[in-house]
């Protein structure tokens, strides 16, 4: 989108939830790409970096993104990774091809309390999240609304700038780790509420 096209990075994550400006984002601290949406870096409305329960988004972005100017045309692993809640990894995490960009989540029922163990792996700064299925099993609870995009997606959306350069999508089979961009798109129904990256929205 602009941003992106502009600057030729995504923006940073803003590190306090109500601050809606972008921080710094630094290769030698990773979760430093871990916070709330830029809203104001952006020039959003806060009410769109909203879930349905008009709780914060949280977003995190692969810090190599961050940094401008980005080489796209040797670009590095990505320092965030994400798999399914038995661990089978849902992209990647060592390809150069195509690479985790993105991930904004929301909490869903289970902000402000106790959190699964896979709950708590996604709120760490450790930019290693889980996107699973809703479920309301008791001993395993996953409540968190998940949704990624790679570069590669990013470059279908805003065919534009450097940062934008084309990317062919990645090939698997059933045994590897997925690379799809079925989970890669953000819709208004992903959080209950207006969404700040779809098509339709320009900034990111």
């Amino acid at each position: 989108g602009i941003y992106a096209a502009r600057h030729n990075k995504l923006p940073c994550p803003a590190t306090l939830k109500t601050s809606g400006i972008s921080g710094l984002c630094s290769i030698s601290t990773p979760s430093s790409g871990m916070g709330y949406i830029p809203f104001k870096t952006l020039g959003l409305p806060e009410k769109m970096t909203l879930d349905g329960y008009g709780h914060p988004l949280r977003y995190a972005i692969d810090v190599n993104l961050g940094n401008d100017p980005y080489n796209s045309n040797n670009p590095s692993p990505s320092t965030l990774h994400i798999e399914a809640i038995d661990g089978r990894p849902l992209l990647d995490p060592n390809s150069k091809s195509d690479t985790l960009a993105l991930v904004i989540f929301s909490e869903g029922t289970a902000f402000a309390k106790e959190q699964s163990i896979s709950e708590q792996k996604n709120t760490a700064p450790t930019l290693d999240f889980i996107d699973a299925p809703f479920s309301l099993q008791k001993k395993t609870p996953f409540r968190h609304i998940v949704s990624w995009s790679t570069f590669s997606h990013l470059v279908v959306m805003h065919g534009k700038g450097t940062l934008s350069q084309s990317i062919p999508p990645t090939t698997v089979d059933d045994n590897s780790p997925i690379s799809t961009s079925s989970k890669c798109t953000i819709t208004p129904s992903s959080f209950g509420n207006t969404s700040i990256f779809d098509n339709n929205n320009p900034d990111f």
